[in-house]
């Protein structure tokens, strides 16, 4: 069973055991299945999501906006930091994982790109300092338990600066009852989720991440006090999964 409890310690096994399919779920991204043209198929996806991320930016939140200063919330192994410093001043990627941490900065190394830093992921985000211009968060909430999640959310808008933008990710329900039905289960019953890596091929005791739904209206009306009515949402389908990714501006007296 996947409780709120352990959910950062199976994010540290994927950092060790298989980093890249921890990020991109995908069976091409295991670690067995890497290879030179996988890897680089894995980090031109980042790039394309990025440059997506910024064209609903400017068309839809601030027609002149640069990123300057970006933090990227769950950072995993850098698939997203590394566009983002390819333009903007600084970025700090931020993550609970020491192993994930460690990839990313590899990564970064390996490109030589000098403008990032990374942080070790705390409930209330005492290691981050200063604000941000961009703070950017995609397929990482939903594997936080909701409350937990919610707490760190409000916290990390703290730290974005006035006038800054915000874009982040949420899950908000199953695309049917019998996915509903299966996460409900793995939650609830010791061992389902280990059955259902045997059923997958994979071992027993491979790591698994909890999947949860955040509440629409609860995100919004922290929002709201962030930036107001000027809110823009993209509703996505997301592996099964209705997801939002909302984009906003924080107002100058924004109040938390």
């Amino acid at each position: 069973m996947i409780t709120q409890n352990n959910t950062d310690k199976q994010w540290e096994r994927f950092g060790k055991e298989d980093p890249y399919f921890g990020v991109l779920t995908h069976e091409k991204f295991h670690k067995e299945n890497l290879s030179t043209e996988i890897k680089d198929e894995f980090f031109t996806s980042g790039k394309s999501h990025v440059e997506r991320v910024l064209s609903v930016i400017k068309q839809k939140i601030v027609a002149d906006f640069i990123p300057q200063k970006v933090l990227d919330f769950g950072c995993g192994v850098g698939r997203l930091v590394i566009p983002f410093a390819q333009i903007a001043g600084e970025v700090t990627g931020v993550d609970v994982s020491d192993s994930m941490l460690a990839e990313a900065k590899k990564n970064c190394e390996d490109r030589n790109l000098k403008n990032v830093n990374f942080l070790k992921s705390t409930d209330d985000m005492s290691n981050v300092m200063g604000k941000y211009n961009l703070i950017h968060s995609y397929i990482v909430f939903q594997h936080i338990p909701v409350k937990r999640g919610m707490n760190i959310f409000k916290k990390l808008l703290e730290h974005l600066e006035p006038n800054g933008v915000c874009a982040v990710h949420f899950s908000f329900g199953k695309m049917n009852k019998i996915q509903g039905l299966t996460h409900a289960v793995e939650k609830a019953v010791p061992f389902t989720g280990n059955a259902i890596n045997v059923l997958r091929g994979r071992p027993f005791f491979a790591p698994r991440l909890q999947m949860n739904d955040y509440n629409l209206n609860e995100i919004l009306k922290l929002v709201y006090k962030t930036a107001g009515e000027d809110v823009y949402i993209q509703i996505e389908n997301h592996e099964s999964d209705y997801t939002a990714m909302l984009f906003f501006k924080s107002k100058r007296n924004a109040c938390y």
